[in-house]
């Protein structure tokens, strides 16, 4: 194991979740709680109390370590923290991946999420392969994700009830590996343009049940649709969500 794994794995980092659970954070309250270890020997056991500077983190191994908190934490607190931290969090490797999910999202927040989703995309200067995306997404938000992203491998879009025209975007995303859409159903024409332009797709998780209103949509026609236009596809999985 690479040394950088080991620190990121080290129990001791307990101070990621301190830093989710407060909007109040300073350099100095995160690294005293870094800086409390605890070692034992045999039966004993000791508290070895060490000074650490932060600044003295290679800028990769603290990527690496502040990524974990997500993209709304470092967005609205962690890239605050002090100018080295600021200068990580602008760094392109920061945002090869983007999670920015809240199931209780109120809309009125939504610009406000749409535009920080656009910002954390400029950063990642080209080099994004997997977002995932909940509520806030709509048409126009995941063609800018799209023309900035030719590279992504993974999309997933939960709720996002702003999306009508899916496949338009998804002729864009010939890389595409897996695609997980909540609350979304695709006709069998949507899934049919879908696998002629994600030929590279493994995972497809997906509605596959009727609204309720109409118990007749057609499932099996769907089912045939994506194992003729989807020779690649290893994992399958659907849901039944009425909406």
């Amino acid at each position: 194991m690479a040394l950088i794994d080991k620190i990121i794995e080290s129990p001791s980092l307990v101070w990621v979740m301190e830093i989710k659970r407060s909007r109040d954070v300073t350099a100095h309250s995160i690294s005293a709680v870094y800086n409390t270890m605890s070692t034992t020997t045999g039966s004993s056991s000791s508290t070895i109390v060490e000074s650490r500077n932060w600044l003295d983190l290679p800028d990769d191994v603290m990527a690496k370590i502040l990524v974990k908190l997500g993209a709304v934490e470092i967005m609205e607190t962690v890239q605050f923290v002090c100018v080295s931290w600021w200068r990580i969090c602008k760094n392109s490797s920061m945002w090869r991946r983007i999670r920015i999910t809240n199931p209780d999202l109120p809309c009125t927040r939504y610009p406000y999420f749409r535009k920080m989703c656009c910002e954390v995309v400029n950063r990642s200067d080209g080099q994004l392969i997997d977002i995932s995306i909940e509520h806030f997404c709509d048409d126009e938000l995941l063609q800018y994700i799209i023309e900035r992203s030719s590279g992504l491998k993974r999309l997933r879009l939960l709720a996002c009830f702003g999306i009508e025209e899916f496949p338009k975007a998804a002729a864009k995303l010939p890389m595409l590996e897996e695609l997980v859409i909540k609350f979304y159903r695709l006709s069998t024409k949507e899934l049919e343009e879908i696998g002629k332009s994600c030929c590279r797709l493994k995972s497809l998780k997906l509605d596959i049940e009727a609204p309720i209103l109409n118990t007749n949509y057609p499932c099996d026609e769907q089912a045939l649709v994506i194992a003729e236009n989807m020779p690649g596809l290893r994992h399958l999985a659907c849901w039944k969500s009425a909406y």
